[in-house]
């Protein structure tokens, strides 16, 4: 009998573990306390982390019978691609796995200014700054509910002579800005992402402007004065600055793309990649779980479409809660593990929701542009009812 491929499976990506195992020999191992000391690493011919871990040097040379380091994640920012290369190790990620969450998570804090700002959505104008799968998700749904969509993306322009690239500092103008950019420094890119949100483009932002970040929390520096922000990644995860946390407008643990279906589309991605490089057969993945959850939100039939999104996001997102748990976690100078651990969250694409009543003009098209799936259903997700 053939003896398996040993492959480290992080142990929080149990759908990716349990893909692998019938294929090969699998131990699974903490993300966060992963390194050269790792053990069986020096045994792995396969390895699937998640953006916790550092893929560094010092772990690679650790590992000698390497042949593939696969990560659950849109990113290779925590993996030394270089060295890999060096050693004839291939490196696979997941591309576009959390685009619809972190499109919905941005939405949910455009949705929250908006209303709090007393400002129709239609008449906003919304930069994104990087549009691969993610920043390209949220332009189209962006589009949708109205917004006045403005982007940019040099290394895309540079590939594609009809992109609409528009200069930064023209983005910067807008009512928001939303980063989904790489993180890259000045020897890996002719556009480097690091830091890239500097103190003097910060003070270039209007006064009343929101700045989001969904990205990595590298792209910008912690020093955003009277800014308004709306940050999902920081510096010093997972312990991030309390400072920085408390001057934040939202903030939230790493979760923006924590969704249930993100998480399987990353798992299963990373497996079947893994799986490619190392010539293993794997079954079909298992569908990703259906929402069951059924929740009720009662609006009062002047309610404007706005107000009513911004409500419906919060009872299927419950983010704002998060917010406040993230908060007081932050300030106990506690890690926010546990708390994007215990994160439980579907995709809106992926929700049903059925209005009782007549909802004031343009709710139906706003929920529908946000993705909700409308129904007559009694089952549905979230029930809206209109007194």
């Amino acid at each position: 009998m053939t003896k398996q491929a040993l492959v480290l499976v992080d142990e929080r990506l149990p759908v990716a573990a349990e893909l692998m195992a019938s294929a090969a020999d699998v131990r699974v191992f903490s993300g966060r306390e992963f390194g050269s000391a790792t053990r069986h690493l020096s045994e792995a011919e396969g390895l699937i982390v998640r953006s916790i871990s550092r893929v560094d040097q010092d772990a690679l040379l650790a590992a000698p019978r390497l042949r593939a380091v696969a990560s659950a994640t849109i990113g290779l920012d925590h993996v030394d691609a270089a060295t890999a290369g060096q050693h004839g190790i291939e490196v696979a990620r997941a591309p576009g796995c959390n685009a619809p969450g972190v499109a919905d998570w941005v939405l949910w804090a455009l949705l929250s200014h908006a209303v709090e700002r007393s400002t129709p959505i239609f008449s906003r104008s919304l930069g994104i700054v990087g549009v691969g799968m993610t920043g390209g998700a949220l332009r189209r749904r962006a589009q949708a509910l109205g917004f006045e969509v403005h982007v940019n993306d040099p290394p895309r322009a540079e590939q594609e002579p009809d992109f609409d690239n528009e200069p930064l500092a023209d983005i910067l103008g807008c009512d928001a800005v939303s980063l989904h950019v790489p993180l890259t420094d000045s020897q890996a890119s002719d556009w480097p992402t690091r830091e890239l949100m500097n103190v003097e483009r910060l003070q270039t932002l209007r006064p009343d402007a929101l700045l989001l970040n969904a990205s990595r929390g590298a792209v910008m520096v912690e020093r955003w004065g009277g800014t308004r922000v709306a940050i999902d990644t920081w510096r010093g995860e997972p312990r991030p600055s309390r400072g920085a946390v408390a001057a934040s407008w939202r903030a939230t643990p790493h979760v923006a793309g924590a969704t249930t279906e993100g998480k399987w589309r990353a798992q299963t991605m990373a497996a079947q990649a893994l799986a490619k490089t190392l010539e293993l057969d794997l079954p079909e993945p298992p569908k990703p779980p259906v929402p069951t959850f059924r929740r009720k939100l009662r609006v009062k039939a002047e309610t404007s479409a706005e107000v009513v999104a911004a409500q419906a996001l919060e009872a299927v997102m419950v983010l704002g809660e998060l917010d406040r748990a993230f908060r007081e976690a932050t300030e106990r100078g506690e890690s926010f593990d546990a708390l994007r651990d215990a994160h439980r969250r579907h995709e809106l694409e992926s929700l049903s929701m059925r209005i009782e009543g007549s909802p004031a003009a343009g709710t139906r098209r706003i929920l529908q542009a946000l993705g909700f799936q409308l129904t007559t259903e009694e089952n549905a997700n979230l029930t809206l009812r209109i007194d």
